[in-house]
């Protein structure tokens, strides 16, 4: 289970590149943090995991999709106004002999970020889901100088 929990954690923090928060919150130095818990149907296993990160959004990072980046062939995500200033976002991902489905909110200051996420594999005979919340807040308004 292990190896598959790390799969899975690997798959959810695709969106957390730098390049993916551009324009959802403001440039420099960031601290995130993401738990959940990853259930697996066949045979039927659910483990928590916790992650947390420190990234740079500098201000010449391009926007990107907020979509994990599947092989595959994706739907474009579609983004719609929610309660309390909360931005929901859907897509569906086609696999090699399955599907990827995601759907959650997200919720952003100049200075935080709050989320919640829910990502279903259908690959065969197996299915997963994981259930994410990621949230952050601003440290520095600026990252320390690239390295040579």
């Amino acid at each position: 289970m292990r190896r598959a929990s790390k799969g899975m954690i690997s798959l959810l923090l695709l969106p957390l590149s730098a390049s993916a928060w551009a324009g959802i919150i403001t440039p420099g130095l960031w601290e995130l943090q993401e738990h959940g818990t990853i259930q697996i149907q066949n045979p039927p296993v659910s483990e928590p995991f916790r992650h947390s990160a420190q990234l740079c959004i500098r201000p010449e990072t391009e926007k990107s999709q907020i979509l994990p980046n599947f092989s595959g062939h994706c739907s474009k995500p579609v983004s719609t106004p929610g309660a309390a200033g909360k931005t929901l976002w859907h897509w569906h991902c086609s696999i090699p002999q399955g599907t990827v489905t995601g759907s959650g909110w997200i919720q952003s200051t100049p200075d935080s970020y709050d989320s919640q996420w829910v990502v279903t594999t259908q690959a065969g005979a197996s299915s997963s889901t994981v259930h994410s919340s990621i949230s952050g807040r601003k440290l520095a308004g600026r990252c320390a100088p690239k390295q040579p």
